[in-house]
């Protein structure tokens, strides 16, 4: 349960991490994610922060809370992968606009 803990710490982080390095090249126009977006808007990378810690804590408060089983794991699994995919897509965009930015 530990590792698949800090599995999720670190795509979480991941796509935090890429999610600041686009907007400071793109912009907050490139997320796609409008609650996202939203609080980017609002109150800036700190606000980001403050809501995926908020909603990681809960949904860690949830899993605690689950019997031992495969929702556990489940649920676990899930917000890896949502954290990997966020990184991927923002890495992606990343990318594929500084190589169009760039002189052919």
């Amino acid at each position: 349960m530990v590792a698949a803990i800090a599995a999720v710490l670190v795509a979480q982080t991941a796509d935090l991490v890429t999610f600041s390095q686009a907007v400071a090249v793109m912009g907050k126009g490139f997320e796609q994610n409008p609650w996202a977006r939203f609080i980017y808007e609002q109150a800036g990378l700190a606000g980001v922060i403050g809501f995926k810690v908020l909603i990681l804590g809960v949904i860690f408060a949830l899993v605690r809370s689950l019997p031992q089983s495969g929702g556990r794991v489940l649920l676990l699994v899930a917000l890896i992968v949502i954290g990997l995919i966020g990184a991927g897509s923002n890495v992606l965009a990343l990318h594929t606009y500084l190589a169009m930015s760039q002189p052919s």
